[in-house]
């Protein structure tokens, strides 16, 4: 169950670094080789890992572990909300709580991380075999797409 909920986390992890805080970053440790190389270790590597064993292992997906989510996203969401008060600077730039923008991309990027997951529950019931899966299954989505099934 760990493995489930890590993944779509380090999906948002790597998205929201790369596309949103990476240059930020690079900036704040520039002339700091060992720091800059310790970021792209840090959003690098966990996911290369984490995509590494979905490909290898046989686990499949539920999509219900989406209501275990939740309750994470909105802990994080206040914890994220009560740092960025009590340090009075965002920990993020992107989400500084001092409007309903805020707000609006928080539940944004939640619901791009439960979205992920669901989607992810989806292709792990097509493509692997877990035990709730039986070659039926899997041959009747082959031939499906050949279009010799209906």
């Amino acid at each position: 169950m760990f493995f489930e909920i890590i993944l779509p986390g380090h999906i948002l992890v790597v998205t929201v670094y790369w596309t949103l805080c990476h240059a930020d970053t690079i900036d704040e440790y520039q002339g700091n080789p060992l720091a800059i190389a310790h970021t792209y270790v840090v959003h690098i590597l966990p996911m290369i890992t984490c995509l590494i064993n979905f490909m290898i292992t046989d686990i499949v997906m539920k999509g219900t572990y989406v209501n275990v989510m939740l309750p994470f996203a909105a802990v994080y969401g206040l914890i994220n909300y009560y740092e960025t008060k009590k340090a009075g600077k965002p920990l993020y730039s992107f989400l500084t709580w001092e409007d309903n923008w805020s707000i609006v991309i928080y539940v944004s990027l939640v619901l791009f991380t439960l979205n992920v997951y669901k989607f992810l529950a989806k292709v792990t019931h097509l493509i692997k075999r877990g035990k709730d899966k039986c070659d039926w299954e899997i041959d009747k989505l082959f031939w499906w797409g050949f279009g010799v099934l209906g």
